[in-house]
């Protein structure tokens, strides 16, 4: 039993916008978004979700936009073996503009889809009990698919979409036809569209055979199946649409599957609007499709509330309601404290490997090392010794077990194919416990040294390359060869064995408007700055909501600096001594390296006003009992879903935290029931 989809392929290239343009009008973007689409790959989503083996039958390009959607339909279930890559043809683009009722208008570059082949279409499995068409593809290859032996005796179903005339002859070779109202109206030469189920009942005009049904999607009314001695009205889901691309798509993908399983037309109908209705709360048409559980439990509640998006599992406590806690390793001297006042910290492997084994043996969740190649000098010589990111967490991948090891790379920097081959060993060093912190930006004075920083590179653009750099190095992680060409990078023919065990975690810092939208599309998680609890609040949920957009989820972390004391007042001791020891010289040398100091601006921002206490990054001092109450607060308060230690002296900070703090943390903020790892 299976469903085999024959049928588009898109890139979906979305702008939201407060009203769709008139002709010759031109209006603001609020939104873009790239994400995945096509008719065929939607349907074939949607039938994967709701629980049938699904098998795609098209064609992408030998490009970006082709690897990035043979990766999607995997990840999402569906068999994409009979998907073609062609060479010099481009993958199918659609241009959609949706304003704020939902409501959208497309413009479709077919591209590859044009080259799907008859031959190519009639190559049907023999388990495939349901075959689904569309026309988005050339009306001879759907007529190879419906009328192939291998066809005969199978449900054979053809979403009569775009309306196109030629495809009339089609329903002759059909079990199921399905239409919207509008399409419905272009094949009967109506002059209006049907307004209501009785008037869609003139659909029986497209009927040739006795055994033949004719569904007719009405939107807001549901749908209505047809046949010549009889007709069935399912009722649509009342909702409020947040975006109505794909529902079509996927009330015929559902529809596909339900069949598939068994059940009839009139079983399948009203589960299949259910699926349509939640289809409508999210951007985008494949990031929305349900699951046939969320389809059964809207049905049996009557209405289709916004969907819970999920987060991808890693094995991590947020993965079910917990809070992720890790430490940020010193790999540069000095730490994050800019003192001549604080523990020494040399920013040695052996400290670090140290910080790391106390790290797991406390129970904390990960351990990410920074990457730095300049320090910023001063009486400290704050960070000139700095060591190797992935060097570094592949040593202490062979010196623990189970904390979860996090490098970085900067995109500027390393090329993405030497870049994915380095994660993937560590994938293996550390048994699937790798990640990847990405890195978009940098300070001109570490890359000129070198003699490489990017002229051409201005802030915007360092995150067109950086998506490109990523959309690569998952290419990479999941597929045989890449070939993508872009404005930053080229790869031909790229291969990369081998492929990580489990696919490696990727967060990064990127909170500018521009660093928010490739987070929100690319990543799993993003460290915010974590100073004030409602200021944390309010940017974990923009970040949140800038994810669900785009049909994700994100996790949402802070970083803080933690100095123990017997007493508040110790702990105070400590803080005001890092304050008196604080190294001027290293600050100018970080301000000048951030571009916030120079010899003709001599202004300093709030971020380095605040490094003038000593710390670069917020902080909490007091006893155990003090550091508990405010971690709770702030998690309370701000709902983000993890946090990133740093201490003054990591020897003696992690095992006060870990017997004292961390407990407590975890009773109040519990995991749930642990969830099977992304592979």
């Amino acid at each position: 039993m299976a469903v085999q989809v024959a049928g588009s392929i898109n890139v979906d290239l979305i702008q939201s916008v407060e009203a769709l343009p008139r002709p010759g009008e031109t209006v603001l973007s609020f939104r873009s978004a790239r994400l995945p689409g096509g008719k065929g790959a939607n349907q074939a989503v949607a039938a994967a979700r709701m629980g049938a083996p699904t098998r795609m039958i098209g064609a992408v390009g030998s490009d970006d936009g082709g690897s990035w959607m043979r990766g999607m339909l995997e990840e999402h279930g569906v068999d994409t073996q009979a998907i073609a890559a062609l060479k010099d043809m481009a993958t199918g683009l659609a241009s959609i503009a949706v304003d704020c009722s939902g409501e959208n208008q497309i413009i479709v570059n077919p591209g590859a889809n044009e080259a799907v082949t008859p031959d190519q279409a009639a190559q049907i499995r023999p388990e495939a009990q349901v075959l689904l068409a569309q026309l988005e593809i050339p009306v001879d290859t759907v007529r190879a698919f419906f009328t192939a032996p291998a066809a005969q005796g199978r449900i054979r179903i053809l979403n009569a979409a775009p309306a196109l005339r030629e495809a009339a002859p089609l329903f002759d070779h059909t079990d199921i036809l399905i239409v919207n109202q509008h399409e419905l109206a272009h094949y009967l030469g109506l002059s209006d569209a049907p307004q209501s189920a009785e008037d869609a009942l003139v659909a029986r005009q497209l009927i040739a055979r006795g055994d033949q049904a004719v569904i007719v999607t009405l939107g807001a009314l549901g749908a209505v199946a047809v046949w010549n001695d009889r007709h069935f009205h399912a009722p649509a889901l009342s909702v409020t649409p947040f975006d109505t691309i794909g529902a079509g798509d996927c009330f015929c993908g559902a529809l596909a599957a339900l069949l598939d399983s068994g059940e009839s037309v009139e079983a399948a109908l009203p589960l299949a609007n259910a699926a349509a209705a939640l289809c409508t709360q999210k951007q985008g048409a494949i990031p929305a499709m349900p699951s046939r559980s969320e389809a059964e439990n809207a049905l049996e509640l009557g209405t289709a509330p916004a969907a819970q998006l999920e987060l991808t599992p890693f094995g991590l406590p947020s993965d079910t309601g917990g809070k992720d806690l890790g430490v940020f390793l010193p790999i540069a001297n000095g730490g994050w404290i800019m003192s001549r006042s604080k523990p020494e910290i040399d920013g040695s492997y052996d400290y670090c490997r140290a910080s790391a084994v106390l790290a797991e043996q406390h129970g904390l969740d990960f351990a990410m090392a920074m990457a730095k190649f300049r320090g910023y000098g001063g009486e400290t010589r704050h960070w000139d010794e700095q060591l190797d990111s992935f060097l570094t967490v592949a040593g202490i991948a062979e010196a623990t077990s189970k904390v979860k090891v996090w490098g970085t790379i900067h995109t500027l920097l390393q090329n993405p194919a030497v870049a994915a081959k380095m994660v993937a060993t560590l994938d293996q060093i550390s048994h699937g416990r790798s990640g990847l912190n990405v890195v978009t930006g940098s300070y001109r004075g570490e890359f000129d040294q070198m003699g490489a920083w990017p002229e051409n590179v201005g802030h915007d653009q360092r995150y067109d390359l950086a998506q490109e750099w990523i959309r690569a190095i998952k290419g990479l992680w999941n597929e045989d060869s890449v070939t993508q060409h872009g404005d930053y990078f080229r790869l031909d023919d790229c291969q990369s064995w081998p492929k990580p065990s489990t696919r490696p975690f990727l967060v990064c810092a990127g909170t500018s408007k521009q660093g928010m939208a490739f987070t929100s599309a690319e990543m799993d998680a993003i460290f915010l700055y974590g100073g004030q609890h409602e200021k944390l609040k309010r940017e974990s949920e923009a970040a949140k909501a800038d994810a669900a957009a785009v049909g994700r989820s994100i996790r949402t972390y802070s970083m803080m600096t933690v100095v123990f004391g017997e007493s508040d007042a110790e702990a105070d001791e400590k803080v005001q001594a890092i304050r008196e020891g604080f190294d001027e010289g290293a600050l100018a040398g970080m301000m000048r390296a951030y571009g916030f100091l120079d010899s003709e601006i001599g202004k300093e921002n709030d971020f380095t006003r605040k490094a003038r206490s000593g710390f670069m990054a917020p902080h909490v001092a007091g006893s155990p009992e003090t550091v508990l109450a405010y971690l709770t607060d702030l998690f309370e308060i701000s709902g983000s879903d993890g946090l990133m230690l740093i201490f003054d002296d990591y020897m003696k900070g992690i095992p006060t935290f870990g017997q004292k703090v961390l407990p407590v943390l975890r009773e109040r903020f519990p995991a749930g029931e642990k969830v099977p790892v992304h592979g």
